[in-house]
């Protein structure tokens, strides 16, 4: 199903009327904080990808990571996102949950602060073994700022409601991320994750990558991370690409 899904998303893009010339692209991959921006009024923006993480002796692998972004007006974008399909050793091939969102850039300070907020909920549409049998809101509160010409920092601290039994737990996330222009092309990040689930330990992982802008609406990334205690889990890396029209 995703191999279909996905080349048609980008057909269907490749179709619309370029929107009118807008800055660099913003991009909510490959690291895990978002960009407080949104995108452009009246453009669409597909952004995907696909992950191997090992777990132990065993690996799974996470393909596709679609989101749809789409400006409905300056400051305001409507969010999808879409099924992945998971596979790895000695488990079943499903589909998991799609999502729908909003992401409001809340302001644009002189200083060059950006302050932004999303919220987003999970739909319960994937296969048994990957859904959450429920729908799950999340709430982002995210800030950036540029350091200089080539560095800038940003962070983010989100809440997520995930219900077990007949009550509602709280899911907290906490990022800092570090980003800087390695060329006048190619950009990389380093980032710090923490995390506090209802049920078991917290997880802290540390995650790096490399951002390529093929042209201004065209974006390849590579990415890789690792748990830094047994609750995050092992080794894990990515591709993936972001186009916008």
């Amino acid at each position: 199903m995703m191999k279909s899904v996905i080349p048609a998303l980008f057909l269907a893009l490749l179709l619309i009327q370029p929107a009118s010339a807008q800055d660099a692209m913003s991009t909510d991959r490959p690291d895990f904080t978002e960009s407080p921006l949104t995108v452009g009024k009246n453009t669409f923006q597909l952004e995907a990808g696909a992950t191997m993480q090992t777990v132990g002796d065993a690996s799974m692998l996470n393909s596709g990571e679609g989101l749809i972004r789409y400006g409905l007006k300056p400051r305001f974008e409507l969010r999808f996102g879409l099924p992945s399909l998971v596979s790895g050793d000695d488990i079943d091939r499903g589909l998991s949950d799609i999502s729908v969102g909003i992401k409001w850039t809340l302001a644009q300070l002189d200083n060059g602060v950006d302050l932004g907020l999303l919220a987003a909920a999970s739909l319960p549409t994937g296969d048994e073994m990957f859904t959450s049998d429920d729908v799950n809101p999340s709430v982002i509160f995210i800030a950036s700022k540029p350091v200089n010409d080539r560095v800038s920092i940003a962070g983010q601290v989100a809440g997520n409601l995930i219900k077990a039994g007949d009550s509602w737990d709280a899911e907290w996330q906490a990022t800092a991320v570090l980003g800087a222009s390695i060329t006048d092309k190619l950009g990389g990040f380093l980032e710090f994750m923490g995390e506090s689930p209802p049920v078991g330990d917290n997880r802290c992982t540390i995650h790096t990558g490399l951002i390529y802008p093929v042209t201004k609406d065209f974006q390849l990334d590579f990415h890789v991370g690792t748990g830094l205690n047994d609750a995050a889990g092992d080794e894990f890396f990515g591709l993936g690409l972001a186009v916008r029209r």
